[in-house]
């Protein structure tokens, strides 16, 4: 009887709890903006939780759109589209009684379909090695699932087989400044210039 009483106990706590809990999840409006007004088709931003990406969506043609059920803290918010060659990340700060508004700008273009313009074929992707691309590819599917430190290391790697890729550097430079260490972050932008 005692156990089946504190079972009971233990039960309604659970669900007073998560209760709670999930009354306090918020709404977080996300703007985004390029540097000629249009946004790209199949842009997605990944919500990142520490190292574990905890979401993904769509962004829509109109660059306005609402995460919800975030509870608050800080996350880590990633845009990126499917085969693009860009980037942006930063943080997201989910406060737990203010409006949670974010707004970001693109740097880019779009063509007449919608999709962002691929710069013209850059001379260091002529020189690149297939052993080089590749690591390269397994390096940026890892920084995108937010495995920032295996990501770095391999980063390093595709930098001592193609010393002048300089999109190897301007991403150590992104992951260095999510790890927190922006001197890190700004001598590899230096260096990706």
């Amino acid at each position: 009887m005692q156990r089946s009483l504190l079972s009971a106990l233990f039960l309604l706590g659970s669900s007073i709890c998560s209760f709670a809990s999930d009354s306090q999840l918020r709404s977080c409006h996300v703007q985004v903006t390029t540097s000629n007004g249009s946004i790209p088709a199949k842009l997605r931003l990944q919500i990142f939780s520490g190292t574990s990406r905890i979401r993904e969506v769509r962004v829509p043609t109109t660059g306005s759109l609402t995460i919800t059920d975030l509870a608050p803290g800080d996350y880590r918010i990633q845009s990126g589209g499917v085969d693009a060659n860009f980037l942006t990340a930063g943080p997201l700060h989910v406060p737990s009684s203010a409006p949670c508004e974010l707004g970001f700008t693109i740097v880019g273009r779009t063509n007449a379909h919608n999709t962002l313009a691929e710069d013209d074929v850059d001379i260091e992707d002529l020189r690149l090695s297939p052993q080089a691309r590749s690591l390269f590819q397994n390096a940026f599917v890892l920084f995108e699932h937010g495995e920032l430190q295996k990501a770095r290391d391999s980063f390093t790697e595709v930098t001592k087989l193609a010393p002048r890729l300089s999109r190897a550097y301007n991403i150590l430079g992104v992951i260095s400044n999510q790890q927190g260490d922006t001197r890190c972050g700004r001598d590899y932008f230096e260096k990706a210039l």
